[in-house]
C-alpha cells in the first residue's frame, strides 16, 4: 500500500513538473481547457495523478478550476494583470531593499553573473521569430530571483518566484504584440547597476517602473485583441 502511494506521488510530481514547464513554455494559451483524459494520453499516468497535478498547478495560480468544465490555464483579464502587478511591485520593492541592505559580495557577484547570462541570451527564439526564447525567459526569471536572493527571506522569494511564473504566462501571450522600441535590456542593466551600487531607493523605483511598463503592454495588447475580436464579430466572422 505504501509502495503504491509512493509510486502515485512520484507520478504526480513528474506530470506536475512536465505540465508546469509546458504552460510556462507557452504550449497552452491562457484560458485553454486542460482536459484530464487528453493530457493522460502518451504520458503514462493515470487520471488520479493527473488531477492531483492539475490541482497543484491551480493552487499555484497557473491553472484554474471551472465549474462543470474542469481545469484550464489561467485566463487573462485586465483585473488580474493589475492585481498581479500591484502585488509584485509591493512585495519586491521590500525584498530588493532587504537584499541591498543584507546582501554580501557573493550576492553582488550572483546578480552580475545572472545579468550577464540574461544580456547574452537572445530574446526571440532563433528557430522561430514568432516566439519568445525559452532560454531568455529562464535567464530573466533567474536574474530577478538573483536581485532578491540577498534578502534573507526564503518565503518572500518563493512567493515572488510564483508570481514571476504567472507573469510569464501572460508575457508570452502579449510580448510579441507589444511595442518593439522598448529597451528592456537597458532596463535590466539599470536594475543590476542600482543593486550592486547599493542604491536601494533607485533599485526599488526601477523595479516598480519595469513591472508597470510590462503591465501597460499587457493591457494594451488585451485591448487590441478585444478590438480585433469585436471587428470580426461585427463582420460576422467567427
Amino acid at each position: 500500500m505504501q509502495q503504491q502511494r509512493r509510486v502515485r506521488q512520484t507520478a504526480t510530481v513528474l506530470v506536475y513538473e512536465q505540465l508546469k514547464a509546458e504552460i510556462l513554455a507557452g504550449r497552452f494559451v491562457p484560458g485553454q481547457r486542460l482536459k484530464v483524459q487528453e493530457l493522460c494520453e502518451g504520458r503514462n499516468v493515470n487520471v488520479n495523478a493527473m488531477r492531483e497535478a492539475l490541482s497543484r498547478l491551480a493552487g499555484e495560480g497557473l491553472a484554474e478550476v471551472r465549474p462543470r468544465q474542469g481545469f484550464a490555464v489561467i485566463s487573462v483579464s485586465p483585473e488580474r494583470v493589475t492585481d498581479l502587478t500591484s502585488v509584485r511591485v509591493e512585495l519586491e520593492r521590500v525584498l530588493i531593499r532587504w537584499s541591498i541592505a543584507r546582501g554580501d559580495t557573493a550576492w553582488e557577484a550572483g546578480v552580475v553573473a545572472a545579468h550577464h547570462t540574461l544580456a547574452s541570451t537572445p530574446l526571440i527564439d532563433p528557430a522561430d521569430s514568432e516566439r519568445i526564447n525559452d532560454e531568455w525567459l529562464k535567464a530573466h526569471a533567474a536574474f530577478h530571483a538573483a536581485l532578491l536572493a540577498g534578502s534573507g527571506s526564503p518565503k518572500g522569494c518563493g512567493i515572488a518566484a510564483n508570481l514571476t511564473d504567472i507573469a510569464d504566462v501572460y508575457r508570452r501571450w502579449s510580448m510579441l504584440r507589444g511595442p518593439q522600441d522598448r529597451d528592456i535590456a537597458e532596463e535590466h542593466r539599470e536594475l543590476m547597476e542600482a543593486a550592486v551600487t547599493r542604491d536601494a531607493e533607485l533599485a526599488a523605483y526601477l523595479l516598480s517602473r519595469h513591472y508597470k511598463r510590462t503591465a501597460e503592454i499587457l493591457l494594451k495588447a488585451m485591448e487590441s485583441a478585444g478590438d480585433a475580436e469585436q471587428g470580426r464579430d461585427d463582420r460576422g466572422v467567427a
